[in-house]
């Protein structure tokens, strides 16, 4: 029971296929603006990536420590893919108090 708690695999998993999605979406050049996209296209794909995140760990009902492994996850893989550091720390700032 205890070793489960601290099973974090599934998420971390789920956090590269989240990146994965959002490099097609928004490659690493682009760097969007997580509160100022303008077109509702984007908005509206930025919505549906952030929906998958909020679902996911609903769901799944991620104790402290994964949540913690998950976010960790996600905020090394967009600044691996090139994301700028600013929109790493605005897009972490956003999904983090909504988990």
């Amino acid at each position: 029971m205890l070793l489960r708690w601290f099973d974090s695999r599934e998420a971390v998993a789920f956090a590269k296929t989240i990146i994965n999605e959002f490099n097609t979406v928004f490659p690493p050049g682009s760097n969007p603006e997580v509160g100022k996209l303008t077109r509702p296209k984007d908005f509206k794909k930025l919505e549906r990536i952030l929906e998958k995140i909020f679902t996911f760990t609903q769901e799944k009902q991620l104790n402290f420590y994964v949540k913690s492994r998950f976010l960790n996850a996600l905020m090394w893989e967009l600044k691996e893919h090139g994301y700028d550091e600013t929109f790493v720390k605005r897009f972490m700032e956003t999904i983090t108090p909504r988990l």
